[in-house]
């Protein structure tokens, strides 16, 4: 998933926003992919899932507040 960082990073035009982007992804990614191949019970279709939704957080990567708060856990574990 690296080079799908870098696509995500694209989408995002501040440097210190890149930066938090980053550790978002790598604080999360994890943890999302467990939630979606428990969901989906498809380890390919939780991998597209993942992808999918953190291209929509880069999208809109200025409404996320804090990395490391509950809320943003939250948000990205449903």
């Amino acid at each position: 998933m690296p080079n799908m960082l870098q696509l995500f990073l694209t989408l995002i035009e501040e440097e210190t926003e890149k930066e938090r982007f980053e550790r978002l992804y790598y604080r999360y990614q994890d943890l999302m992919y467990c939630i979606a191949v428990e969901i989906l019970r498809d380890e390919h279709l939780a991998e597209d899932a993942v992808q999918e939704a953190f291209f929509c957080v880069a999208r809109n990567f200025r409404k996320v507040g804090k990395v490391e708060s509950v809320q943003t856990r939250n948000f990205l574990a449903l």
